[in-house]
């Protein structure tokens, strides 16, 4: 342990009072106990409903139906789907028989999945209609690919579907769930990380510990049987899964949409009286700018909660201005931190906020690994229950990640306050370097979205064999702006200090890629330098 060991920072200290062999022994008692007609999740668009016992029964079956397929205890099982309330059953179902559950993003190339069947080598895969061309490709590739799965009721190219399997299933009884170590990998998820290949997280059944204590704790989530959630979290991101589960384990009511469609989502809110809304920072921008939402009563809604990305500033205090009526929380967290680890209320527009309960964490020097004091800014390091096992077949990459005191390196360059407040200023590998100094592209881009002609932007380093890196801004206009490159560049100058300007100059772009979560796809803009 470090000599400054006095500045590690730690949440509040309570026993968790809920606890269990495995995840999929807890959600098998969660639902042997509700009520059978009990609603677990509905389909916004279609208005398809599953109970608690449909789940509970279709579960097992499938679960059976697995075991006849030569699933065993350890097992990968993919899932390759946009949200669909199927994707509860095939999920209880592969921790029913003591499988892992590999989730992945249905807009995956087929080059993408190869990337990913190579570390986590899935026997069956269920898919949806969107990815089945890819899956069957990669079966081709891939020997252990035993069988593929359509999720949907249809018959396309004689691939059996979900439900002609749960139907081969007659008998039921006496059904056990599989017995796993609770250190055991329950799921693999992709890492968030913009560079390199892929990496799957495995995370344990005893990493769901801290969240399912979490939602019925009325400081952080407080999920109870009265609210409702119209979720458009994909189910294969670690922040959407979290509330997916949220389902089966505190009785939230989800409507599931598998595409975002304003007015559908905006009617759902309404029609279902949502109570919670479980969101991404595009979408917070949506709801405070979008003239929609004024069509709409969305007064039944007590409580926002933000993850996934940062927001500006100014989107907060515009939301917070915008919804009153609501508690606005920023959850802080990572696919290797599980989806909360700091939270904060909205009433400190610039802080991450505090640490949750049994969490702890040390901002370091990146480059003599000190740890460091208040106001002192480094990188964010955090250690809880909820992180992850490692990343799958990669030891080099998880001893880089998770220190020998078990602490996870975030990436995150940031600080804590003396009211141990926590606030992230920018990403170690987003950093650029001019002539030494280190430059924030946050800052930069916060800059260039006050002028009226940028309506989005990115700052990536241009390489210089003289400078380093030079600070160059992809930007996009807004529609009615016909703003110039020189324009912009004295704009910033102006502005900020020498080493943080434009050196590198301004290119204009149709559109700054993203992903679903908002976060700035730098590499791919890198890439776009390169080729020019």
């Amino acid at each position: 342990m470090n000599q400054n060991s006095e500045y590690i920072v730690s949440g509040p200290t309570e026993k968790f009072h809920i606890w269990y062999e495995s995840l999929g022994t807890y959600l098998f008692d969660c639902l042997q106990k509700r009520n059978r007609n009990e609603i677990i999740a509905i389909n916004a668009f279609t208005k398809d409903t599953l109970t608690c016992g449909d789940l509970l029964e279709k579960s097992i079956k499938l679960s059976i139906a697995l075991k006849t397929l030569s699933v065993q205890k350890g097992d990968v099982i993919a899932l390759i789907t946009e949200n669909n309330i199927q994707n509860y059953i095939i999920t209880c179902a592969s921790l029913f028989c003591g499988a892992k559950l590999n989730l992945l993003n249905f807009a995956y190339t087929l080059d993408e999945l190869s990337d990913v069947f190579k570390l986590s080598k899935p026997k069956i895969i269920f898919c949806s209609k969107t990815a089945l061309q890819n899956a069957l490709s990669a079966k081709k590739i891939f020997s252990f690919i035993q069988k593929i799965v359509l999720i949907e009721n249809e018959s396309i190219n004689q691939i059996q579907n979900l439900t002609e399997l749960i139907n081969d299933v007659n008998r039921i009884d006496n059904f056990k769930v599989v017995k796993v170590s609770i250190k055991d990998t329950a799921i693999l998820c992709l890492s968030s990380g913009t560079t390199g290949l892929p990496k799957c997280v495995e995370i344990s059944h005893e990493n769901f510990i801290p969240l399912i204590n979490l939602a019925e704790d009325n400081r952080y989530f407080n999920v109870t049987s009265k609210d409702t959630a119209v979720l458009i979290l994909p189910f294969f991101h670690i922040y959407g899964l979290d509330i997916h589960l949220l389902a089966i384990t505190n009785s939230l009511k989800v409507i599931s949409m598998d595409a975002f469609k304003p007015d559908v989502f905006l009617q759902a809110n309404e029609e279902y009286k949502a109570t919670k809304m479980y969101i991404a920072p595009p979408l917070l921008q949506f709801l405070i700018k979008s003239p929609l939402v004024a069509k709409y009563n969305l007064t039944s809604v007590k409580d926002i909660v933000i993850g996934a990305a940062a927001s500006k500033r100014d989107i907060y205090e515009e939301a917070s201005h915008k919804f009153q009526h609501c508690v606005i929380r920023q959850i802080y967290g990572s696919t290797e931190t599980r989806a909360m680890t700091i939270q904060h209320y909205l009433d400190k527009f610039t802080t991450a906020g505090k640490l949750v309960c049994n969490s702890t964490a040390k901002i370091i020097n990146v480059d003599t690994n000190t740890i460091l004091g208040p106001y002192e800014k480094g990188e964010i390091c955090i250690k809880s229950l909820s992180i992850m096992k490692g990343y799958l077949n990669n030891p080099s990459a998880t001893k880089n990640a998770i220190d020998s005191d078990g602490f996870y390196h975030t990436g995150d360059i940031g600080y804590y306050d003396k009211d141990k407040n926590f606030y992230v200023v920018d990403r170690i590998k987003e950093l650029i370097k001019y002539k030494g100094f280190q430059v924030s592209p946050v800052e930069v881009e916060n800059l260039l979205l006050k002028h009226s002609g940028v309506k989005d932007c990115a700052l990536v380093g241009l390489p210089d064999d003289r400078c380093g890196e030079l600070p160059l801004a992809f930007v996009v206009r807004q529609a009615t702006s016909d703003v110039t490159e020189d324009e912009l560049i004295k704009f910033v100058s102006e502005k900020i200090s020498i080493q943080k300007q434009l050196h590198g100059g301004v290119r204009f772009i149709d559109k700054i890629p993203k992903l679903p979560n908002g976060k700035i796809l730098r590499r791919k803009l890198v890439q776009l330098l390169s080729e020019s």
